[in-house]
């Protein structure tokens, strides 16, 4: 029936039902926006604040405190699990769990006494933050915005920046005012928060509520089918070249500047710009990976993270660690959204949360030595720059993989250029 043939009682459902649809799009959108704000903001780049306070009050070196990253990537063995289940339980019980899990692991960070209980509680908050993150939202958004997949994977990862400009530069404010027990305290409160209105507010798309919208980007490939082709091997060496960068350049970038003869409030600053420069970075690469697929689009990220972490090495305490920490926010703040189109270009949303979790799994044992390392150079040479030559080292590694990370064919029809369900 066409629509000058409705009944106005039919066109008036017909209105009522797209306005209810456009309000649960929107208020999903919003959700992962505020989770990806939490995360970052609150959590991700907020470790090096914790370092000194720490030092300080227990007299545990840098070497000891870094370790607790380890604890960490012991727990991302178990990603791959993890993300089945999320693709099993859907987007809303993940999100929840998982950001309660995290703020039970801060609100008892205060009562720590030994060096263990640190590594335990960050171990904890390692398993809730994938959940509340990429391993529900990425398709719980790639489904929910099937059309403009790109844009809306860059508007919602925006909380990645958004929380490095203002959640964490709060959290420090919090820290050197009232100490550090208060600022892990007020990180707990608002996944609390981030919970409820994710409880609320999220839901997993219906067939139903998707349908009209068209998406010939991807096929629908189960894990099995993926463990079979070579994109998926050379996409997981994209992912642990650009983890090691990572694990490299956040937990170390305050210190580092520290060390290089910057105030507190000017290493602070460093992440800050780190969060601001990623914000244009993921609308423009998350835009032009629509046309020119996250894929390619991930060789132009990875050249900015390869040259801004080049200059951070080189830099030293001179001007150069400006435009070193902006190029590297810049290609690292589309990482995220270009991985996420990557994966669905190639595989499809059928087993995101397995593949996404594969990949993290495997990216944990590779990055497992970095942190200790990092406490162990510094203590040697007293600086960091050797570290921040390897993660150039690292980034510069993962180019040529993209390469290899091709569409497998079927019937000699690109797979990229298949029909993909999007429920």
């Amino acid at each position: 029936m066409s629509r000058q043939e409705q009944s106005p009682v039919q066109l008036s459902k017909s209105k009522h039902t797209t306005t209810v649809l456009l309000q649960r799009r929107y208020a999903v959108g919003a959700v992962v926006f505020l989770a990806n704000t939490l995360v970052v903001g609150g959590v991700l780049l907020t470790f090096g604040l914790f370092v000194e306070p720490l030092e300080a009050e227990f007299g545990w070196n840098r070497a000891e405190i870094s370790g607790a990253l380890t604890s960490a990537l012991l727990v991302s063995f178990f990603m791959a699990p993890i993300g089945a289940v999320a693709d099993r339980i859907g987007a809303r019980t993940t999100m929840v769990g998982s950001m309660l899990i995290v703020a039970a692991a801060f609100a008892l960070r205060p009562f720590m006494t030994e060096l263990w209980h640190f590594y335990a509680l960050t171990a904890t908050a390692a398993i809730g933050l994938p959940g509340a993150t990429a391993l529900a939202t990425d398709r719980l958004v790639s489904s929910w915005f099937a059309e403009k997949r790109g844009r809306a994977l860059a508007l919602t990862g925006a909380g990645n920046q958004v929380g490095g400009l203002t959640v964490l530069p709060a959290i420090a404010l919090v820290v050197s005012i009232s100490g550090w027990e208060t600022g892990a305290f007020l990180i707990s409160a608002a996944f609390v928060i981030a919970a409820l209105v994710a409880f609320i507010l999220v839901r997993n798309p219906k067939p139903s509520d998707i349908k009209g919208q068209t998406d010939r980007t991807a096929p629908d490939v189960p894990l099995s089918g993926a463990l079979r082709s070579v994109a998926f091997y050379s996409l997981m060496g994209v992912f642990v070249s650009s983890a090691m960068t990572e694990m490299v350049i956040f937990p170390q970038l305050i210190p580092h500047l520290q060390n290089e003869g910057l105030s507190d409030g000017a290493a602070t600053t460093g992440l800050v710009v780190v969060s601001f420069s990623g914000l244009p970075g993921k609308i423009i690469l998350g835009r032009l990976a629509e046309i020119w697929t996250g894929r390619r689009t991930l060789v132009i990220s990875m050249s900015l993270i390869m040259l801004g972490t080049l200059l951070l090495a080189l830099g030293g305490g001179s001007f150069l660690l400006w435009p070193g920490v902006a190029l590297f926010g810049a290609g690292f703040g589309a990482l995220g959204v270009l991985y996420a189109l990557a994966i669905t270009e190639l595989f499809g949303l059928r087993a995101y949360g397995s593949i996404l979790g594969a990949f993290k799994s495997v990216t944990a044992l590779a990055v497992l030595p970095i942190p200790p390392l990092a406490g162990i150079v510094f203590e040697i040479t007293g600086s960091y720059q050797l570290i921040l030559f390897l993660g150039t080292a690292m980034a510069a590694i993962g180019i040529p993989m993209l390469l290899l990370a091709r569409p497998s064919t079927k019937n000699d029809v690109p797979i990229q250029e298949q029909p993909i369900s999007a429920s």
